[in-house]
């Protein structure tokens, strides 16, 4: 049976002519996300070597993996915050194991020895859309990581924590002003130094690519800040599709860490600004692949309100 099925299904490689077949699918899918659109994707064409699929079943097109090669390991997706396999929006999951087993073979006959697996975790699901865990569990898979996420569901009731009521009011003899705008480096520079003050390392998007992705989805990608007397005390860069709003990268000046400015433009953003959204996501609040909390952040970021939920990504030998 499922080698009948398997034969239906046809695989093929993502070549520059494929854009539009590539974006309309991503655009209907039920767990589509515009991070998967070509034109976010190629912005680091240059450090990832881009080998995407398309899933064919005769002449439709029924499913997509966005993807890169490193070595013998095939990664979907390191250049993205999650992966995993787009479905058409009448995706079966009847095919979802031949399907799965189809591109294992494919990889394995492109000398490819691992498959590491990063699924959409289920907020962003626009219908539930999670029979690729399933098939990766009858494969054989086990976890590469899971990154704990904090989120506010917003169609239900949540409450801030006392200490952030208590920061919260505090916030309110600073004078902060909270704007949105659209010039990346009045942000960027206060987000490198406080990565490399606090981690050592770089923001991964450049000020450039920052700037171009800005622009390039102006409707999904909006930077908020919070200002003293014109002044940038803190950011926040909003990721925005389909009911979830995402804080992709969040920094705060010294000066704005002891004003709590994060705390009151945070405020500002879940109860004016993204308050008729399904989910207001925080991001990750782990290191080291999920196996450590940086427990100060979760605090913080729990204190909103929040719950978590789970960013999962597997290691599929092949």
């Amino acid at each position: 049976m499922e080698a009948s099925l398997g034969s239906a299904f046809e695989i093929t490689i993502y070549r520059a002519g494929d854009r539009n077949v590539w974006d309309a699918l991503v655009a209907q899918a039920r767990n589509g996300h515009f991070q998967f659109l070509r034109d976010y994707m190629e912005y680091h064409a240059d450090r990832f070597e881009d080998l995407s699929l398309l899933i064919w079943r005769g002449s439709r097109i029924v499913a997509l993996m966005a993807g890169h090669r490193s070595g013998t390991t095939y990664y979907s997706h390191q250049g993205l915050s999650f992966g995993g396999l787009i479905q058409h929006a009448d995706f079966s999951v009847n095919w979802v194991i031949p399907v799965m087993t189809k591109i294992r073979i494919w990889l394995q006959q492109q000398g490819f020895k691992t498959w590491i697996y990063k699924t959409l975790p289920t907020l962003y699901h626009h219908q539930p859309a999670m029979s690729d865990h399933w098939a990766l569990f009858v494969l054989g898979a086990t976890w590469d990581y899971r990154n704990t996420s904090v989120t506010i569901d917003l169609s239900n009731s949540f409450s801030m924590h006392k200490n952030r009521k208590r920061a919260l009011s505090a916030v309110g003899k600073r004078e902060l002003e909270y704007r949105e705008s659209r010039d990346a480096s009045l942000f960027h520079p206060i987000l490198t130094d406080l990565l490399l003050r606090k981690f050592g390392r770089s923001p991964v998007h450049t000020q450039a690519e920052m700037q171009r992705l800005m622009d390039t989805f102006p409707e999904n990608i909006r930077l908020h800040l919070a200002l003293r007397q014109e002044t940038v005390f803190a950011g926040v860069l909003m990721y925005n599709y389909a009911g979830v709003a995402h804080a992709q990268y969040i920094a705060a000046t010294p000066d704005g860490e002891q004003a709590e400015a994060l705390t009151g433009l945070f405020h500002h953003l879940i109860q004016s600004i993204y308050h008729q959204e399904r989910y207001f996501d925080f991001g990750i609040c782990n290191e080291e692949n999920g196996a450590v909390l940086n427990e100060g952040l979760a605090r913080f970021k729990e204190g909103f309100g929040a719950g978590i939920t789970i960013f999962d990504a597997y290691r599929l030998e092949i």
